[in-house]
Parts: structure tokens; sequence; C-alpha cells
């Protein structure tokens, strides 16, 4: 059995053993992993994203890049914001390694499914992705591009776009990540969030 394969068998018997504390079931996939998540009240669904959250976080900090090197495009969209700052008189943005891993979470969940959208599909706010990647600041912002084949395209729209701008040009950010997922046709969906940390 590979590596991989041994993974995935590990989380579907933890999970299964967790799974007898909630009664209504729904089914959620990242990777070649699919785990079935349930809960019977409000507190449950709470519960069970976080521990998706953790589940999902893990694996992507072992599965995407796992030595946290951006792609080109993820390095291209940073690089581009920067350049805007800077123009701006605004200091750069440092990558963070736990910002590109929630970055890249909601890329590769609601990218495949062609949502536009700031909510996960388990119903992960920006902030709960945030904390369940481990960062250590302050959480600012989220921008969510859908649909586009280039990092100067999707930053050009953010720019024009009054609250995505607002927040890429926010003087008090300090960190950022980027998230790429990309489509057999070569079109994106790129989500970068911000923060704030000494």
């Amino acid at each position: 059995m590979g590596r991989h394969s041994a993974c995935s068998a590990s989380l579907r018997l933890l999970i299964s053993s967790l799974l007898t504390l909630f009664v209504t079931s729904y089914v959620i996939s990242f990777g070649k992993v699919t785990i079935s998540l349930a809960y019977a009240d409000e507190e449950g669904a709470k519960l069970s994203n976080l521990f998706y959250g953790r589940v999902e976080t893990a694996y992507l900090r072992s599965h995407i890049s796992g030595s946290f090197g951006l792609t080109s495009q993820e390095q291209q969209t940073i690089n581009l914001i920067n350049q805007r700052r800077a123009a701006m008189g605004l200091r750069a943005l440092r990558v963070n390694n736990s910002l590109v891993v929630a970055s890249r979470r909601h890329s590769n969940d609601v990218g495949p499914k062609g949502l536009c959208q700031h909510n996960g599909t388990n119903r992960s706010s920006p902030w709960d992705r945030i904390d369940q990647a481990g960062y250590a600041g302050s959480a600012m912002g989220e921008v969510v591009g859908c649909g586009y084949n280039s990092p100067k395209g999707v930053v050009g729209g953010w720019w024009h776009s009054s609250g995505h701008y607002t927040i890429l040009t926010d003087p008090s950010a300090r960190e950022i990540g980027c998230g790429w997922w990309v489509d057999k046709k070569g079109y994106g969906w790129q989500t970068c969030d911000t923060g704030h940390s000494n």
C-alpha cells in the first residue's frame, strides 16, 4: 500500500469512529479522499466544520506543494499586487505559509464546483479557514477571483472592484497568501488572504 493510500485509509478509519456522535450526513471531498460528515444540530455542524477544517488543512500541508513553494501563478499574483502597492507608496506584503494554505484550501474547494463565493462548501468562512490553517496574526480580508486565466487578469479585476481594492491596498496589512486552482481549459479560481502580524 502506497503512502497516499495508507493516509487515506487512516483518515477514513479515524473519521468513521468519530461520526457515531452525529446523525444526519453529507459528503465532502478533497484530493482523492472522500469523507462523510454528519451533524444533528447547529453545535454539531460547528464541530464537524472545525474537524473537517483541521483534517483538510493537514491534507493540504502534506499534498499541495509540500514545501510551500508557490506556483508560478501564485507568485506572479503576489508580485503584481506588491507592484501596485509600491506604486501607491505602500509596503510590500510578505508571503505567509498559513495564509497560503487557507487560500489554496478555498480555491481547491470552490473551483472544481464552479462556485464564486467566500463561504466554503462545508460552511467555512474565510476566518474559519485562516484560523484552522494556524495563522498566528490577525486575519484581515479575502479576495476571490473566478474564471480568470492569468495573474494580470485577476489582479486587474480586483483593482477595478472597490471592495477587493480596499482589502489589497489596506496600509495596515502586512502578510498575504494566494492559492490557485486551474481547470482543464486553463481558467483559474484564485483566492488571496491578507493578515497582520508583528
